[in-house]
């Protein structure tokens, strides 16, 4: 495993952390409390963001504080960077004229990002359809004030209801979009 495979499994980590205490409303004062002292809140905050690197017993502490079992939370990172199995944590193909028509109040943040970053990128051509890697959709999924898992399930669902076909698609060979 390279330095780039790691980068991208403790991000993934640093992700689904501060997505599981955000789940819980809890701040990271509570989190911070929660490990007995082994983590500051200014360390957690460093954590989360990703600028500071995860020691083994720190991340059991802080995955204790919130009440999640270690093992699953490497287990979706892995996923995430491309090593486990499931679609869940795969690139994602979003078809963007359907996800603008749905009038589905959870994809309002996400329909503001798409319209934000189609102009940003100065295409006369409409795009209809964009892939999105786990970064992206982990960044959707704050917006959205979910988890990774169940944004990209509002997205498919959103599709679905549309009366389209099944427009968030797995894509493991096509271009991504990161975050």
């Amino acid at each position: 495993m390279n330095r780039e495979n790691q980068g991208a499994i403790a991000w993934a980590v640093a992700v689904l952390l501060r997505q599981s205490r955000r789940n819980r409303h809890w701040t990271q004062a509570e989190v911070a409390e929660r490990t007995g002292g082994v983590v500051s809140k200014a360390a957690l905050a460093n954590y989360e963001t990703g600028h500071r690197s995860l020691r083994l017993d720190v991340f059991c502490a802080i995955a204790k504080a919130l009440e999640e079992d270690p093992g699953v939370i490497l287990a979706a990172a892995e996923r995430a960077a491309g090593y486990g199995s499931g679609e869940e944590a795969g690139p994602i193909t979003v078809d963007v004229e359907a996800l603008r028509a749905s009038g589905d109040p959870r994809l309002a943040p996400v329909r503001r990002w798409f319209a934000m970053r189609l102009r940003a990128g100065g295409s006369r051509v409409p795009a209809r359809t964009i892939t999105l890697d786990f970064g992206a959709v982990a960044a959707l999924a704050e917006l959205m004030g979910v988890s990774p898992a169940d944004a990209r399930r509002i997205l498919a669902e959103a599709g679905h209801g549309a009366g389209t076909t099944a427009w968030a698609t797995t894509a493991s060979s096509r271009h991504t979009v990161a975050s």
